[in-house]
């Protein structure tokens, strides 16, 4: 049966997408780390890479989830990379 084939295709792009955002996430870890084992200070420029990473994977889930109808990026602009939460 198609559908079944379909179940597995969707599954197989669901574990790639994780898999590929939990590298980047690492990556960004251990380059922070790195700089800060190295410096003593974290690097502003790798905070505003993960506040821009950790935006889009918002923008992801939220589109994912019905919260958002904005499509996420290549859809639409890459989020930016700054803090998007309300200081309240």
């Amino acid at each position: 049966d198609h559908r079944d084939l379909h179940k597995v295709y969707r599954r197989q792009r669901q574990m790639c997408i994780r898999d590929s955002s939990m590298t980047v996430l690492w990556l960004i870890v251990f380059f922070q780390f790195l700089f800060v084992l190295i410096t003593d200070k974290r690097s502003e420029n790798i905070s505003h890479v993960s506040l821009g990473f950790r935006n889009y994977m918002v923008q992801i889930l939220d589109y994912l989830t019905y919260h958002s109808e904005e499509k996420p990026f290549p859809f639409s602009d890459f989020p930016k990379g700054q803090d998007t939460q309300d200081n309240e």
